[in-house]
């Protein structure tokens, strides 16, 4: 039960359940549109979870190499921060396309 406690396993809940209700329906001028049929199937599923993984993998990443050089007395320098930002673009529109 120690991954109740864990920061990382709640990120990773409340940004399945965003991505799920995000896409559960969409609004149109006659209403609300819900999608229940296409938001169950497993590609659905599978590409909600590897959205999920991947904004969880960079927050793990940051988040340990933050701690890192938080405990080496060194400063994250402001290409490093552009670097990662860059690369999150990308992981983005690499997932759009």
């Amino acid at each position: 039960m120690s991954y109740l406690k864990n920061k990382t396993f709640y990120l990773f809940i409340v940004l399945f359940v965003h991505f799920s209700l995000l896409d559960l329906f969409f609004v149109t001028h006659k209403g609300p549109v819900f999608l229940i049929d296409k938001n169950l199937e497993i590609k659905t599923i599978l590409t909600h979870l590897a959205i999920v993984c991947i904004s969880v993998g960079f927050y793990v990443v940051l988040n340990s190499s933050v701690s890192y050089f938080r405990d080496d007395e060194s400063k994250v320098s402001d290409f490093t921060w552009v670097l990662w930002s860059a690369l999150m673009i990308f992981a983005i529109g690499f997932i759009l396309i």
